[in-house]
């Protein structure tokens, strides 16, 4: 037991106790040398040896995270156990009103997109960190308003989660609950926990919060749980999951929130832990494609189908009465169609390529001449699956890749390629067993009878590629990615190996830098944001360009750094380039142990990474962004306020371009223009209504600039 004013550890001056967390009291204490409050929490006995405490107290200081409270020292005094960890400020979600819509729907998908974001971030660690404890008064509303999620001590990585016995009534997962009983009972070895508790304790939480009932009994907060009518009427349940997801949908759905959040939060409340989310990371795509989870989106594709489908039969119907010159105005459309199509293709303009390639798509008139150029639709299906695959839309990826490949079979095309993009997309989805099949029937066109049978196609040897980073063999991807290397295959294809092979880097210690989030993405271009990344890369790296990817060791002894410039050496596409920018871009964010000029090397050659892709004929503005932000990183504050300014008329609706330029004026000391830029760029983010919580610093910043 401690009290009030006494100093823990020689450190730590005891201010009072503030409550109770999931594993022991919690005080309030001063930290003497950093000079600020933090929470010190005494552990419960029955955790487990303290060997074993302190090696997974050795894992939370290693998480780095915004969300997340720093954990700090581990100590033992009088046989008691305690934490020290960050203090955050701000609102339990214990104390958010709970039911009767009294939280915006954008408020709740914000916080629900964070909550995710720090999911993902825990899931992704080897081992996992399952936390196994979320309930609300385990997340926090802090100041700022953003979510934090607390309390780690109940369980820390995979291994401890699994030698626990404890729970949270209502908001623990069927399998954690059923495994507790197990446990209680004197079962020693009950089935793990995965990340997959996680998902339903998230599911549980946000049920609550919109419907102000609990989901395993559908009763309100104080009421019992046994057989409480819930919102939907009179169901009843028994604790922990019983409820099917579809009648928690339909409670949810009664409460005036939008069908695409209730499925999402219903997808992750399924009993049975196959059906739902596999971790944060899947939670958090689905709620970035949000809009298309949508069943009035998705009717409304269906009717806008069924009307070019009308509309075609209608044509085809009366295409007997066309004249010849009407017939030759529709190939002349059909003609300056494609050629825009292919002339936006060819110079990286995506939305032009894909309303191009779209009207070529879903024109009735051009029905006919499509079928007599299925190497046209085939190409533009390809184009538009890999647009959506760098957007990590997977699911949108697969029905495009899918069309290609159908027409390929179907007109006796070569079909490895789209074999190859549609299984890689079912596997970022994390349809392994899908892709596999596919895989199969790839080998079987190919002419490989043999199942055990290697494969000496590039194509066929990338998704095998692919399968073994998703099953964790790290050196097993390596290994066929330098297989490809050896072969005859493409460019563009040896330069995506080297991608797989640079995020199989990620997978261990070994191989460096932990730059880009995005996953085993070798089209991703999400991974080139710098304002959201935290490199661990140690170093300055390379230079960038083909004399240093020469030389750069091959193998396993390349780094992550060293495929990604391997892979710029293979093709100059603007999405290696990007990579390559953010991953010298971690570097330069990351203080590790590199030098100040280290770091300032990387940013140079991040910013020139950028302004190759900034000087392309139609820019991305996120890469223009980007180039921005590190030009004023690098101290360059007026070069920086003349590139804005050149952004002004091309993207006059972007709150970024106003906010960095009252960053820079701030930095040059000119209040008054800073000023003026912050109110612009607040009043523009509001109209917006956008919900990039990721910005959410920056958006405080212009509030006190204005």
């Amino acid at each position: 037991m401690i009290h009030e004013g006494e100093l823990l550890g020689g450190t730590y001056q005891v201010m009072k106790q503030i409550g109770r967390g999931g594993s022991g009291l919690v005080y309030l204490a001063y930290h003497r040398n950093l000079r600020k409050y933090v929470v010190i929490k005494r552990v419960q006995s029955g955790l487990g040896n303290l060997e074993a405490l302190r090696a997974e107290t050795d894992i939370l200081k290693n998480l780095r995270h915004t969300n997340i409270p720093q954990v700090y020292d581990f100590l033992v005094r009088d046989g008691e156990v305690f934490t020290v960890m960050d203090y955050i400020e701000g609102t339990s979600f214990e104390r958010l009103p709970a039911g009767g819509r009294r939280i915006s729907e954008k408020m709740m998908t914000g916080m629900l997109m964070q909550l995710a974001g720090v999911l993902a971030y825990l899931h992704k660690n080897r081992p996992p960190v399952i936390h196994s404890d979320i309930k609300p008064d385990n997340l926090i509303l802090n100041t700022q308003g953003n979510v934090c999620l607390i309390d780690f001590n109940i369980s820390v990585s995979s291994s401890v989660a699994n030698s626990l016995s404890g729970y949270s009534m209502h908001f623990a997962s069927p399998e954690q609950w059923q495994r507790v009983m197990r446990m209680r009972a004197g079962d020693r070895n009950p089935p793990p926990l995965d990340a997959r508790t996680d998902i339903y304790s998230t599911g549980a939480l946000f049920y609550y919060l919109i419907t102000g009932w609990y989901p395993d009994t559908r009763s309100p907060k104080g009421a019992g749980s046994g057989n409480s009518a819930g919102p939907g009427g009179t169901g009843s349940g028994s604790p922990n999951g019983s409820i099917p997801a579809n009648v928690l949908y339909r409670d949810m759905l009664a409460c005036g929130y939008s069908d695409a959040l209730c499925r999402i939060i219903a997808r992750c409340l399924e009993p049975n832990r196959n059906l739902r989310y596999a971790d944060g990371t899947k939670l958090r795509r689905a709620l970035r494609h949000l809009r298309r989870q949508d069943r009035k989106f998705q009717r409304y594709i269906l009717l806008r189908t069924g009307s070019w489908i009308l509309t075609a039969a209608l044509i085809g119907s009366g295409i007997w009465f066309l004249s010849n010159g009407l017939r030759q105005q529709t190939v002349d459309h059909y003609v300056r169609a494609y050629r825009n199509f292919a002339e936006a293709k060819a110079i990286g303009d995506e939305q032009a390529a894909t309303e191009a390639g779209s009207e070529i798509l879903n024109n009735s008139e051009y029905a006919q001449l499509r079928k007599e150029r299925p190497q046209d639709e085939v190409l533009i299906q390809q184009c538009l699956g890999d647009f959506a695959y760098e957007q990590e839309a997977y699911d949108t990826a697969q029905e495009c890749y899918g069309k290609a490949l159908e027409i390929a079979k179907r007109e006796g095309l070569s079909t490895s390629r789209y074999y190859r993009d549609y299984a890689i997309a079912l596997t970022m989805d994390g349809q392994l067993r899908r892709a596999q099949i596919i895989l199969d029937e790839a080998k079987t066109a190919a002419g490989v009878t043999d199942e055990n049978a290697a494969v000496s196609d590039p194509d066929l040897m990338l998704i095998q590629a692919y399968l073994l980073l998703e099953q964790e063999d790290v050196s097993g991807c390596i290994a066929q990615v330098e297989r490809i290397l050896s072969t005859r295959a493409d460019a563009d294809l040896k330069a995506r190996a080297c991608v797989l092979a640079a995020n199989a880097c990620e997978k261990t210690d070994r191989y460096g830098s932990s730059y880009g989030s995005a996953g085993y993405d070798s089209h991703s271009s999400s991974g080139a944001d710098p304002s959201s990344r935290r490199g661990s890369g140690s170093g300055a790296g390379n230079n960038a360009g083909e004399e240093e990817a020469e030389e750069a060791s091959g193998g396993a002894d390349r780094d992550r750094l060293d495929w990604l410039l391997l892979a710029t050496n293979y093709s100059g596409d603007a999405r290696y380039q990007r990579l390559l920018a953010g991953e010298y871009w971690a570097r330069a964010d990351d203080s590790g142990d590199s030098t100040p000029e280290e770091r300032q090397e990387n940013a140079r050659k991040a910013l020139a990474c950028y302004e190759k892709l900034a000087d392309r004929q139609r820019p991305r503005l996120d890469d223009c962004i980007h180039r921005v932000m590190i030009m004023q990183y690098l101290g360059d504050y007026d070069g920086s306020i003349r590139i804005l300014h050149t952004l002004e008329s091309k993207w006059p609706e972007d709150y970024r371009i106003p906010m960095y330029l009252a960053f820079a004026h701030d930095a040059k000391g000119e209040r008054g223009s800073a000023s003026s830029y912050a109110a612009a760029a607040l009043q523009m983010y509001e109209a917006s209504g956008s919900s990039h919580m990721e910005d959410s610093e920056a958006i405080e910043y212009l509030r006190q600039l204005k």
